[in-house]
């Protein structure tokens, strides 16, 4: 029961990091064979081994994090997963989406190794390729299949400062490996708590951290949505305290900047 009870609070003390770290490490793993995919699909050029190396390592990691929040199926009903918690629908949906994807990833790496090892002759060079551009052409259709999949997943952790942050963060990546416009990552995205909630959770996740002109600019935007969000203020009221401090009282160019904005928004 004790063993338990500590695997529990060890599992809610990471489980908003790993959340994160999941979303980060596919959309990476995303861009990465995106890029791999644009530079060499034009040419009979095979697609670099270590990129495909880094792409199934990076996706293997999102599974080891997933398995250790969240019980696995055939988990559900044994003594030693009664600690892990249980997966919404779209948690598993994405689980099983980078599953398939870290399978035939790796299957596109060794493929890459047989062409850059074994395959002497020109028969069997070309028969291993079009093995690997068959597999690639898979991939492709699996990254496209499961964008919904991979928004659900991210959606339903909107209300984690720490996922927020990443968006708030990386709104350039994620618009471009979910196809969005840039400027409704937030609004498509974040969907368990209101838009300006989500910067204010940000900022307050900044100020906690020590980062008070991070948590000074999320305040702000989180003004920019909801002028009447009065902890919003009061938390910027403090990071300019704060920053203040740390520059011996004097008023640098953000605090300044962020003063003006803080009276106009009032």
């Amino acid at each position: 029961m004790a063993i338990s009870k500590t695997q529990r609070s060890y599992l809610a003390s990471v489980k908003n990091w790993k959340v994160r770290n999941m979303i980060q490490g596919y959309l990476r793993a995303c861009h990465a064979y995106q890029e791999m995919r644009r530079t060499r699909l034009r040419s009979r050029r095979a697609p670099s081994f270590e990129v495909l190396k880094e792409i199934s390592e990076t996706l293997f990691q999102i599974k080891e994090d997933h398995h250790l929040i969240f019980r696995r199926r055939e988990e559900a009903a044994t003594k030693g997963s009664r600690h892990k918690l249980v997966p919404g629908y779209a948690d598993t949906a994405f689980i099983d989406h980078v599953g398939l994807l870290f399978h035939k990833v790796m299957v596109a790496r060794e493929l890459r190794y047989i062409l850059a090892h074994y395959a002497h002759n020109k028969e069997n060079w070309e028969a291993h390729f079009q093995a690997l551009h068959a597999n690639l052409q898979r991939i492709d259709e699996i990254f496209d299949e499961g964008l919904g999949l991979v928004m659900e997943f991210v959606r339903s952790h909107s209300d984690n400062a720490q996922v927020l942050d990443f968006l708030i963060e990386n709104q350039k990546l994620v618009a471009k490996c979910a196809n969005l416009d840039r400027r409704h990552v937030m609004r498509e995205l974040i969907t368990k708590v209101e838009l300006p909630q989500a910067y204010f959770m940000v900022a307050q996740y900044y100020f906690e951290s020590g980062w008070f002109d991070r948590a000074a600019k999320a305040a702000r935007k989180c003004l920019q949505e909801d002028a009447k969000h009065a902890a919003a203020r009061a938390l910027l009221q403090q990071a300019h305290a704060r920053m203040q401090a740390g520059n011996g009282g004097a008023a640098d160019p953000v605090t300044a900047a962020v003063g003006a904005e803080a009276t106009i928004s009032s």
